[in-house]
């Protein structure tokens, strides 16, 4: 967005900080921060909230910059890096909030009743995923397109496998979202982490970490949560996302994923599944793979799991990027 302004009067941000010579307010809800100032080459402002911090270049010119505001509870700053700065204004652009929320006196509203997207993510090539956030009353959802504009609402209450302490009707607020493979990871108050597969019957719950997880990132198989103060690194083999139960790995071959029996022949030719392909572990390389797109999903099994499991450490090492270890075949027949 560009911004198109004349001021007569400025504030000089000296150099400031979180708890110094800065302008803060904590949000009324979801929305935009952008700052409009003046500064020479190397005096930049910056917004932060709760360790989050965005910086805005100095060019010596009028200039602006923003930041995207999903935390309620934390107060945002603005505040120079150093002296020499002309600050003109700070804009706050709520999402669905009206103005009794944003201090405005002479009004009896209250926060918008409805669904507003904080975040948006791509499943399966689409940007399909909506996460919403209610302002008036703080519940979160993640949303699905399916249909041209038709939604509907992933299910939070029912899970193929839950966390120590779980109980049936457990709520759950939803911060962040990430994709790993075919799986949407939802970063939860509590250190709580939601699994969304493709098959709803295999959805999970798991408890990660001992702090909200109000930012999650996931990066070569590594999973990164944090507060704004706690960071912890998490490896996605560690929480199972690497492996694969039977209900969903054979909806996943039903919509095209590659099914790999990786035991030794003579096994193979006893019993296997059917539409299953056979490379022994030992043949499994860059030239037995070759036919087999490096985004294609593929799913590994053996008899014990073993072999599955060192299937998927090769295939990743030759570039694939969506492989899993089913276990045992006969769980999949």
């Amino acid at each position: 967005m560009e911004y198109n302004y004349s001021f007569a009067h400025s504030w000089n941000a000296g150099q400031g900080g979180t708890t110094k010579r800065s302008l803060y307010f904590t949000p009324a809800g979801a929305g935009k921060v952008t700052v409009l100032f003046n500064g020479a080459v190397g005096r930049d402002m910056y917004i932060e909230q709760n360790g989050r911090k965005v910086t805005g270049t100095a060019t010596g010119s009028d200039a602006a910059f923003s930041m995207d505001i999903t935390d309620t509870e934390n107060p945002v700053y603005v505040y120079g890096g150093n002296s020499g700065k002309d600050l003109f204004a700070i804009i706050v652009e709520y999402y669905g909030v009206r103005d009794s929320d944003m201090g405005v006196s002479g009004s009896e509203d209250e926060p918008v009743n409805e669904d507003i997207v904080i975040q948006t993510v791509s499943w399966g090539g689409e940007d399909n995923i909506e996460l919403t956030r209610n302002p008036a009353t703080g519940e979160t959802k993640v949303w699905q397109t399916v249909i041209g504009d038709q939604k509907i609402q992933l299910r939070t209450d029912v899970f193929e496998e839950t966390y120590e302490g779980y109980k049936y009707g457990d709520t759950f607020t939803i911060n962040s979202l990430a994709v790993y493979k075919e799986r949407i990871y939802a970063g939860c108050d509590g250190g709580k982490l939601l699994v969304f597969t493709a098959c709803s019957k295999c959805y999970q719950a798991k408890r990660v970490c001992g702090f909200d997880i109000k930012e999650l990132t996931i990066n070569d198989g590594i999973m990164t949560v944090t507060d704004g103060t706690n960071t912890e690194t998490i490896d996605m083999g560690d929480i199972g996302g690497d492996s694969i139960k039977p209900e969903e790995a054979m909806l996943l071959v039903s919509n095209g994923a590659a099914l790999i029996d990786v035991r030794d022949a003579v096994d193979y030719a006893a019993d296997h599944i059917e539409g299953s392909v056979n490379i022994p572990i030992d043949e499994l390389n860059g030239e037995t793979l070759a036919g087999y797109d490096v985004d294609r999903t593929i799913i590994f099994v053996c008899y014990s799991g073993s072999r599955s499991a060192q299937a998927v450490k090769t295939a990743s090492e030759l570039g694939f990027s969506s492989v899993y270890n089913a276990g045992n075949y006969s769980g999949l027949v």
